[in-house]
């Protein structure tokens, strides 16, 4: 509900976001692509098969990836608050992105199930969904974003990956690995 911005309240914890309401679905989200990141752990069975040199390269490539991201499209002005829980989120949603590389690699790789392929695609397009948000509705033309353009094209690719994701928990059933 919090993106819908029901009471029109712009400019919240400064004059330079327009739309900083956005930062506080954060707190929604986070918990929940965590819980996504997890499933995706466990459907992969990621925590027996991939040594601790695989998971540092992983989260450092993660981090590094939501570093250069953020960095290219935050304005330092937006004040701590907006920065920190997009900056936090920059990383979530990166590393929910990037679990659809593992578990491609868990199914192996090219020759991955379609199935398998389609829910790497679901969690690839939340992380476009949400950049999407970051770079064109909170950070957008100087603050003030794209308005209201952004949100369909958001919403069409969100509500895509999720009916992507949904589907993993078929990949347990389904697909034996081997």
């Amino acid at each position: 509900m919090v993106n819908f911005n029901l009471n029109n309240q712009y400019y919240r914890y400064n004059e330079v976001i327009k739309h900083d309401y956005l930062a506080d679905s954060v707190w929604f989200f986070v918990p929940g692509y965590s819980l996504l990141f997890i499933a995706v752990l466990l459907a992969s069975r990621s925590l027996v098969m991939y040594p601790l040199y695989y998971v540092a390269a992983y989260l450092g490539g993660t981090l590094l990836i939501s570093l250069l991201c953020f960095y290219f499209m935050h304005i330092p002005e937006a004040g701590y608050y907006v920065l920190l829980l997009t900056g936090l989120h920059s990383f979530v949603i990166t590393s929910v992105g990037l679990m659809s590389l593992v578990l491609l690699n868990t199914y192996c790789g090219l020759n991955a199930p379609l199935g398998v392929w389609l829910v790497s695609l679901g969690l690839v397009l939340a992380a476009i969904a949400d950049a999407l948000i970051g770079l064109y509705w909170i950070y957008g033309n100087s603050g003030e974003g794209y308005f209201p353009q952004i949100r369909y094209i958001n919403w069409i690719i969100y509500i895509s990956s999720q009916c992507l994701v949904i589907h993993l928990a078929k990949i347990n059933i389904t697909y034996k690995l081997g």
